[in-house]
């Protein structure tokens, strides 16, 4: 696995160490709480993710509670 940035959108959080992050893109879609650390903005919003790749896909290791794993789009990466 390899870090990544991933493009999303990004809403405060539910408390003040947390951010709401929302990523969507045609295979899948996911709105989780991470902590403000994961968030980084640089020409847009992006959050720290774990990523890897099986056969074709691209996956990304979200840095919720949970670890939840998505199907992104490897455009949406930095």
């Amino acid at each position: 696995m390899s870090e990544k940035l991933l493009a999303c959108e990004v809403f405060p959080g539910m408390f003040s160490d947390e951010l709401a992050v929302r990523y969507s893109a045609k295979t899948s879609a996911a709105s989780v709480f991470v902590p403000k650390a994961s968030v980084v903005s640089i020409d847009g919003s992006f959050v720290r993710v774990n990523v890897f790749k099986d056969g074709a896909t691209t996956w990304a290791v979200l840095p919720n509670e949970t670890r939840t794993i998505i199907e992104v789009d490897a455009d949406d990466l930095k």
